[in-house]
């Protein structure tokens, strides 16, 4: 998700470049821009309601008993405004996220212009790309036919985007973690293994909880 903050300081910076990747991106931002204008506004007029409500109960519990009748009915102004305002700035904390969660990161300047792999510029080669005789399947249909990849399994236990690696899939994997552990290490960089967050639900289907 790109930093609300950045964008709000400087909204051109990422305006000019969503632009180049789609019209419909920068005016994704102009909404977002709109959405946070809006969730600043009532999110400052709540917690003056609050304060001010605070303020109020303090008041009426100190009051003498001539005054409390007076107190009690602005306080009472003020709780209803914030019965009417709470729900408007959950609604607006949710399209804000929802519209900053959807903005993707924009291009480099170096990136060119276009919709297809044709406007698409080749930086480099690096070896000589195999020819085949036949039409090549992806790494997902051969890891299929082959029972080394299970992707329903995976939707069941994790939601999509995920899959089970089986057998020699599992063996090409830490081949190449392993691969590039020994190049990096020897450019001096050191390994770390960070704590993963997985959903609960992927918990119970590989048995970490209960």
């Amino acid at each position: 998700m790109l930093d609300l903050k950045a964008i709000r300081e400087d909204p051109e910076r990422f305006r000019d470049p969503l632009a180049r990747r789609s019209e419909a991106l920068a005016a994704d931002l102009d909404r977002l821009l709109d959405a946070d204008r809006r969730w600043r506004e009532l999110t400052t007029r709540v917690e003056e309601l609050r304060a001010e409500q605070n303020r109020g109960s303090k008041a009426v519990g100190e009051a003498p008993a001539e005054e409390r009748d007076r107190l009690i009915g602005e306080l009472r102004k003020v709780s209803e405004e914030l019965r009417k305002l709470e729900p408007e700035l959950t609604a607006a904390e949710e399209e804000l996220h929802e519209l900053a969660s959807r903005l993707p990161n924009p291009p480099h300047e170096s990136v060119p212009e276009g919709e297809t792999d044709e406007e698409n510029e080749l930086v480099r080669e690096v070896g000589t790309p195999p020819s085949f005789p036949f039409e090549p399947k992806d790494h997902v249909a051969l890891g299929q036919a082959l029972g080394v990849i299970d992707l329903e399994r995976a939707a069941r236990t994790s939601g999509t985007r995920f899959a089970y690696l089986v057998g020699g899939a599992v063996w090409v994997q830490w081949a190449l973690v392993r691969y590039c552990l020994d190049v990096l290490t020897a450019k001096g960089f050191v390994p770390v293994v960070p704590p993963v967050l997985v959903r609960e639900d992927a918990m119970y289907g590989t048995g970490f909880l209960p």
